[in-house]
């Protein structure tokens, strides 16, 4: 299924992103659809509520046939939303559990943690008496609304943890201590680089945050807390490995690795799309004693958090935050917000 945008929605998975066109658009397919005639359909995010309504109108779907709305985050309570922000995804994403609830089956609920099923509780409770979106008069900025049926209550919800992508668990799984094999490439370090440039072999020196520079990743908190430290935590000398303390600066291993590592000082490292004026910002403080990077590869990011010492999750709110669990396969711990941060229900309180 395909339909026309304009690239200023390309990117953008909220309410400013094409969601009502693809509504619209959806009605040009709805005889493929009814030729396919599926026997579940699956809707990811509250996005997928408008096409599912406009095939249901033009009859290219039967309202006996189960839906799963696929719950990849809780809009909602994005830290960054606006008061209108707010209202628009309560009433859309309550929208979402009632098709889910008034389908065949009663269909179901899927979300990524036990953070998202409670707030997916609040809004079902909410559903009992919505408002849903019409996709056929709405805009990605104002919706008009119509009332629709009261609907059960107690749907089945299930929490689906993602799991550690293949990729990066065959690379973790090979050697947690494997040599550096691959450059990082785009983006480039502080001094505007194709390849990771500061730090080499496996020493760990990064501290690391790596996700997309959007608002609701608070990427900014990591970027102002490593600029409050560089002339204390990032410019102090790392510990000297036990098997270095006799090496003296005057004997002939003055130049080895061992006594290389005493001049080494931790690095901030960054990684994702978008965020320019963040990643200046990190750059205009460290100069060239920074890495900031646009995209990894699965080999490149085993490489980089090889070589971290910590993993910076700065977001209020986050799903899952897979990267935490890919830093983990490699033996980096992460920090993290207290509050709903899906990834957390994975870990055990230093149980074990």
């Amino acid at each position: 299924m395909s339909f026309q945008t304009g690239v200023n929605k390309w990117y953008s998975l909220d309410r400013s992103s094409a969601w009502a066109e693809w509504a619209d658009g959806a009605i040009e397919h709805a005889e493929a659809v009814k030729r396919f005639d599926p026997h579940v359909i699956i809707g990811t995010d509250w996005t997928a509520s408008g096409v599912y309504r406009s095939l249901l109108a033009a009859k290219a779907i039967r309202p006996s046939t189960p839906y799963l709305y696929s719950c990849l985050r809780v809009f909602t309570i994005n830290p960054s939303n606006f008061e209108d922000d707010t209202s628009f995804y309560r009433a859309a994403e309550a929208d979402a559990c009632g098709i889910a609830m008034q389908s065949g089956g009663g269909g179901a609920i899927a979300v990524l943690s036990s953070g998202d099923k409670i707030e997916m509780e609040k809004l079902i409770a909410q559903a009992q008496n919505r408002t849903a979106l019409n996709p056929q008069t709405a805009t990605a900025a104002t919706a008009a609304v119509v009332v629709t049926a009261p609907v059960p209550a107690l749907p089945r919800i299930a929490i689906l943890h993602p799991p550690l992508r293949r990729d990066i668990e065959l690379i973790a799984s090979a050697s947690a201590s494997a040599e550096s094999k691959s450059p990082v490439a785009g983006g480039g370090g502080g001094g505007g680089g194709d390849a990771i440039s500061i730090s080499t072999g496996n020493e760990r020196v990064y501290v690391t945050c790596c996700c997309r520079l959007s608002p609701e990743k608070n990427v900014s908190l990591f970027i102002d807390l490593c600029i409050a430290l560089k002339d204390s935590v990032f410019a102090a000398p790392l510990p000297v490995p036990p098997e270095s303390d006799a090496v003296d600066a005057k004997s002939d291993l003055a130049d080895s690795p061992k006594k290389q590592k005493r001049r080494s000082r931790l690095i901030p490292f960054v990684c994702g799309a978008g965020g320019a004026d963040l990643k200046q910002k990190l750059r205009a403080a460290f100069g060239a004693n920074c890495e900031v990077h646009d995209f990894l590869t699965p080999d490149q990011l085993a490489d980089v958090f090889r070589r971290s010492v910590l993993n910076v999750h700065p977001a209020t709110y986050e799903a899952y935050g897979m990267t935490i669990v890919e830093a983990a396969a490699f033996g980096v711990p992460s920090l993290l917000h207290h509050r709903v941060i899906g990834a957390a229900d994975r870990l055990t309180d230093g149980k074990e």
